[in-house]
């Protein structure tokens, strides 16, 4: 029987990024480019969310991001978008994924992701920590909100999408959103 070795968060930052991809307990799948309208739609979130932090000196928000949520084996998850409180950054001098969960992580769904993925990935963002998730739907220009002890939220084109207590004030019509 041939064993497949697991791979580090280490391991997976030594590759060359064209070759990087997201590890869940210790398994590396690829992660693919992504087109248009998923490109649009994380642009304009990024966007809108930079805007409100960075004006309230909130933390720091970025794309593709690696997240250490797990070890032994590992799982890092790279989402759309991530947003981390000021007071939990590590220095700008420490390399290699961050050792911390997102306090918000945004997954914006690829024609390749299935249901199954999507859900693994916001349980493994909740049970590391994840304060606030968004699970952004295009072809059903939905967004469904999970946070711990609640049941998921699903927002349409009518409602605004809310910051809760990570993102307090934060609100988006997500008419503008999929506009």
């Amino acid at each position: 029987m041939a064993t497949t070795a697991l791979m580090t968060a280490e391991d997976l930052y030594a590759l060359p990024d064209e070759r990087r991809g997201e590890l869940i307990r210790g398994g590396m799948s690829t992660v693919a480019a992504v087109g248009n309208p998923h490109w649009r739609l994380t642009g304009r979130l990024i966007r809108w969310v930079s805007a409100f932090v960075y004006e309230r000196g909130l933390g720091e928000v970025g794309p593709e991001g690696g997240f250490i949520l797990g070890r032994d084996p590992d799982t890092v998850l790279a989402p759309d978008l991530a947003f981390v409180r000021a007071d939990r950054l590590p220095s700008l001098d420490v390399q290699g994924y961050l050792a911390l969960a997102p306090d918000l992580a945004v997954e914006v769904i690829s024609p390749s992701n299935s249901a199954a993925q999507i859900a693994e990935k916001v349980a493994l963002y909740l049970e590391a920590g994840t304060r606030l998730a968004w699970v952004v739907d295009t072809p059903r220009r939905s967004v469904t909100s999970h946070a711990p002890g609640r049941p998921p939220r699903t927002l349409g084109v009518g409602d605004a999408l809310d910051g809760e207590d990570v993102l307090p004030g934060f609100a988006l019509p997500l008419a503008d959103l999929f506009g």
